[in-house]
């Protein structure tokens, strides 16, 4: 939600400008910008090592107060700030008629608009919401403001139109189409026709990425649009015949998927685009099937009489919402804030240690500066939960960690937000509410235990498998091995894939085509081993499939017998990588 404040709120600045007060009459750091009929812009590297909190404001981020970083000189009339960015930027802005300023208008990024802004001089600075962000390049742009992005459904797809007739999948497979991602329309700055449909990234709006011609009779009452790429995180925008809107980002790891059930025929107009603006335009391919893909997640009214059936429910994290508490944590510094939640909603994300309950809204947002590892954990008198959703998408859940707090650790820190859910074991409703402390420290996770005795259970470590989509597929890629002698031989671990197989031991991300394939007769053995937590799919000749993760240590192993034949064997990461990782496959 845009934050921009003007004149009235000085007194708000006032407070935190006593402490760091702000040079707006010193000269610019990086130049100045007279910008008339069209926008002027200027790139620098934000100067991010100071403190600027403006918390009675609503502002927040770090900036350097010594001097602007760039002056507006403005002739008059409706004037805009913007910028283009890979971290969490803010902006401050002094003009004639005092201070504006912003956070998270564009996704993470800024913009103050001023209307009918007088005549004079602008002072700007950009600021980062966490110190010292990774990546600090930014470019300012200040102008009159442009018009608003339409989008555009009927214009010539850039790509072209693919024709899909219903059954198509059965009797040929998805359909793909090679085309080019992103553009410079801000996807939550285009009016798409639904207030309600949180949609983000960068696209093209004055045409589609590419159309599908789609006849529905005969098909299989679904539809799916997908879309993937090596080189950039991907959104996907899709309207329909009859216009309505379709969005998603992150369906499987960082690629996006939309599906229509009951799809109508007619023409649907795709946009493929970018969820960073920096990311400009990348080389993508869009998929098209009809198997249904998604997994329903239901939630029963714990009645716990013995029934055949139950009503259900399903509670969506709301992934728009910004945290209104925000912690930062360096190598050398650690950051934390006490926060009171509300845990009326199930914990909608699975996994072997994601229960109880959580608000739909993330409770606080996480930035983590330096090489790790980074121990996030909440503690509290209550049976506590904890939830943490990565920038890039990935989900980490953690119960009873330390005694009953749960705590997660973050070994490759990313550059961005992670955003964090508090939640309780147990459910209080929406008029109790939790206070916890939510902390982030340098340094793993402490894990204590109150068992006193007996077999300790370490977890399931191989499990059957199901699946029959199409995310990921068999039979041919990587390293070939014929099965017999003991053997071992490197191959290539990890990718963007989500584990789309249900079991008790599938975790990780997987590439689309198998690590190695395996010609062998019956029963092998297959482990694999690196300098990472590994995790491992099996897929038999007779189509079943077999899941590992740490049988020994953080490397998984598989004993299967599915007869005669090839044996596809997936051997990913437990938490998504942006490169792959050289892997050690051993076969008896």
């Amino acid at each position: 939600m845009s934050r921009v404040l003007l004149a009235a709120l000085a007194l708000g600045l006032a407070t935190s400008a006593a402490a760091q007060p702000m040079a707006t009459d010193a000269l610019p750091a990086f130049g100045t910008l007279s910008p008339t009929a069209d926008a002027s812009s200027v790139s620098f590297a934000a100067r991010t090592g100071t403190e600027l909190t403006l918390d009675a404001v609503g502002c927040f981020g770090y900036a350097d107060p010594s001097s602007p970083d760039a002056v507006v000189n403005w002739g008059g009339g409706d004037l805009r700030f913007w910028v283009r960015a890979d971290f969490d930027a803010t902006m401050l802005v002094y003009g004639p008629d005092g201070w504006s300023c912003d956070d998270d208008t564009e996704g993470m990024l800024p913009v103050v608009d001023i209307r009918s802004a007088p005549a004079g001089r602008y002072a700007v600075w950009v600021g980062a919401f966490a110190p010292d962000p990774m990546d600090t390049d930014v470019t300012l742009y200040a102008g009159t403001p442009p018009p608003r992005p339409v989008l555009n459904p009927q214009a010539a797809p850039e790509a072209g139109t693919v024709s899909a007739p219903g059954g198509f999948e059965a009797s040929q497979g998805s359909l793909t189409l090679s085309v080019s991602a992103g553009g410079p329309d801000p996807v939550d700055s285009i009016d798409i026709g639904s207030d309600d449909l949180y949609c983000t990234g960068y696209i093209d709006a004055s045409r589609p990425t590419a159309a599908l011609a789609y006849e529905a009779d005969g098909g299989t009452g679904t539809l799916t649009i997908g879309a993937m790429s090596e080189d950039a995180d991907l959104v996907l925008l899709v309207v329909g015949p009859d216009g309505t809107p379709y969005c998603n980002d992150d369906f499987n790891g960082i690629n996006p998927m939309v599906q229509i059930d009951g799809p109508a025929s007619g023409a649907y107009a795709v946009w493929a685009g970018t969820y960073s603006a920096s990311a400009g335009t990348v080389d993508a391919m869009l998929s098209v099937g009809e198997a249904d893909l998604q997994e329903d997640i239901y939630i029963d009214d714990y009645d716990y009489e013995p029934t055949p059936y139950s009503e259900g429910t399903y509670v969506p994290l709301d992934l728009d919402a910004t945290p209104s508490v925000r912690i930062a944590a360096s190598e050398t510094d650690a950051g934390s804030a006490e926060v009171s939640v509300r845990p009326a909603a199930p914990n909608p994300v699975q996994g072997s240690e994601c229960s109880g309950y959580i608000e739909t809204a993330p409770t606080a947002g996480i930035t983590l500066r330096g090489d790790g590892p980074f121990a996030l954990t909440a503690s509290s008198d209550d049976d506590l939960t904890l939830l943490v959703r990565t920038p890039s998408g990935g989900w980490f859940c953690s119960d009873d960690a330390d005694g009953l707090d749960p705590g997660i650790q973050i070994d490759a820190p990313e550059a961005g937000l992670y955003l964090a859910w508090v939640g309780s074991f147990g459910a209080y409703g929406d008029d109790v509410s939790v206070d916890a402390t939510i902390s982030a420290t340098a340094g793993e996770v402490v894990v204590t235990s109150d068992y006193d005795g007996g077999v300790y259970d370490e977890g399931i470590t191989q499990s059957e498998g199901d699946y029959d989509g199409s995310e990921i597929v068999g039979g041919t890629g990587g390293v070939s091995i014929t099965g017999g002698a003991p053997q071992s031989v490197e191959v290539m671990a990890g990718g963007t894939v989500l584990n789309p197989v249900a079991g008790e031991a599938c975790y990780g991300f997987l590439s689309r085509t198998p690590s190695a394939t395996i010609e062998a007769d019956g029963m092998l053995t297959v482990s694999a081993s690196a300098d990472a937590d590994l995790t491992m799919v099996v897929q038999a000749p007779d189509g079943t499939w077999t899941c590992s993760d740490d049988a020994d240590g953080s490397d998984p192993a598989v004993t299967v017998d599915g007869g005669a034949g090839t044996y596809s064997v997936w051997i990913g990461t437990y938490s998504r990588r942006t490169d792959s990782v050289a892997a050690t496959l051993s076969v008896e």
